[in-house]
């Protein structure tokens, strides 16, 4: 299976560039929601740098690996792109996919719970211990004989940091910014601002009088 390992594009949905994966650690699970719902089948494809290895660390890989409950999902507003949120608030590109049972036919629960997480711009949430929960987020990924397959994608995060993360880009501001070599924000003093007027001032006649 061809999977993209880029960024979200613009609707964090189908994504359309591709590289052939490295073999993948695969796991076979069963999830289902804590209080209901009917359970569907899945393989966890656990991702790998090809440098660092594992991207998990193994007692958090194991809790991945021993998880059966969905405790709840995350999202559900039309504003929310999922993809996109979970990507800025893990700092990269999933620890996991969840793939479908090749033995599964179209109708499968797993499709449907994908299509349902899609319209509702939802992501599914497992809780793994007091620090961490693995999210999955819905995904299309284009094989390459261009048939498109749902797929979730699982960030491994901190409970409530998809909802910083969100409400961060809605807001198009950050909450604490250290940069003290300005290379983000640029600070001025009261006495270092009125020289950048006074050398904008100069600079703006010029360059009209040499247009």
């Amino acid at each position: 299976m061809e999977v993209d390992t880029g960024t979200p594009d613009e609707d964090g949905q189908l994504q359309q560039q591709h590289q052939e994966a490295p073999p993948p650690d695969v796991h076979h699970a069963s999830l289902a929601f804590e209080n209901s719902g009917k359970p569907f089948s899945c393989s966890f494809a656990f991702c790998k740098d090809s440098e660092q290895g594992d991207l998990l660390p193994s007692k958090v890989r194991d809790a991945v690996v021993q998880a059966t409950l969905i405790h709840s999902t995350w999202g559900n507003r039309k504003d929310v792109n999922v993809l996109q949120v979970l990507h800025v608030a893990h700092g990269g590109g999933p620890v996991l996919h969840a793939l479908p049972d090749p033995e599964q036919g179209p109708t499968s629960s797993f499709e449907a719970q994908h299509l349902e997480c899609l319209e509702h711009h939802t992501a599914l949430v497992i809780q793994l211990d007091a620090a961490h929960e693995l999210m999955l987020a819905p995904v299309r990924c284009v094989e390459g004989d261009g048939s498109v397959v749902p797929v979730f994608w699982g960030y491994v995060l901190c409970p409530g940091m998809a909802s910083v993360a969100f409400g961060l880009l809605e807001r198009r501001q950050m909450a604490l910014i250290f940069d003290l070599d300005e290379t983000l924000v640029v600070a001025h003093t009261l006495s270092t601002a009125e020289s950048r007027r006074d050398e904008c001032q100069y600079k703006i006649p010029a360059a009209c009088t040499c247009a």
